[in-house]
């Protein structure tokens, strides 16, 4: 009695991988590359609005609901293990030189206020797509000893995020610290000496 083997042949995904003789791919490999059937192709904006709404809210999965300690406490010992979300693969990573803020003055409400209203509460940055509600304070050279009122402008949250470059936008820090002196010096600061 003579038995056949069936010879096992290569994954058609291109992986180089062997897949089981009767199949033509390898489990999952099906769907890669080319073999896509979306391939080459994007989503409507509407696709892409249904998909988000479809999990926010009442049917996001961990609507009113929280992770047991056990797991927190297994999500932050991978996430040290893998290096994720610390130092430089952090999100907010800034060169690790945090500069301190001269506290006092930066948080005094009068100091607050007389920027806020010289600015007329409002976004400074004609980029601004009104996404952040919330405003704060940005220093236009970046040096956060710098209290003068002319190096500092009022933005909303998500144009600081953006102008600190912790944001996905393709400008320097070097091109929004001059995007915002020109805004300064139209409204009649001057150049700063120095910046």
């Amino acid at each position: 009695m003579i038995i056949e083997r069936k010879i096992r042949k290569k994954c058609e995904c291109g992986c180089g991988g062997y897949a089981k003789p009767w199949n033509r791919f390898i489990n999952g490999h099906q769907n890669k590359g080319k073999n896509n059937p979306f391939y080459g192709k994007k989503h409507k904006k509407e696709s892409k609005k249904q998909t988000s709404n479809a999990i926010k809210g009442e049917n996001h999965p961990m609507w009113r609901k929280h992770h047991k300690q056990k797991t927190k406490d297994l999500i932050s010992k991978t996430r040290k293990e893998k290096g994720l979300g610390i130092g430089p693969n952090n999100a907010m990573w800034d060169g690790g030189n945090p500069q301190p803020y001269p506290t006092k003055v930066w948080k005094d409400s009068n100091f607050i206020k007389e920027i806020f209203e010289r600015d007329n509460y409002e976004c400074q940055s004609p980029l601004c797509k009104k996404i952040g509600a919330r405003l704060g304070r940005h220093h236009i050279n970046y040096d956060k000893m710098d209290l003068d009122p002319s190096n500092i402008i009022t933005v909303c949250q998500s144009c600081n995020v953006i102008a600190e470059g912790k944001g996905k936008n393709n400008y320097t820090k070097e091109w929004w610290q001059k995007h915002y002196e020109d805004i300064m010096e139209r409204r009649g600061y001057g150049k700063r000496i120095g910046s």
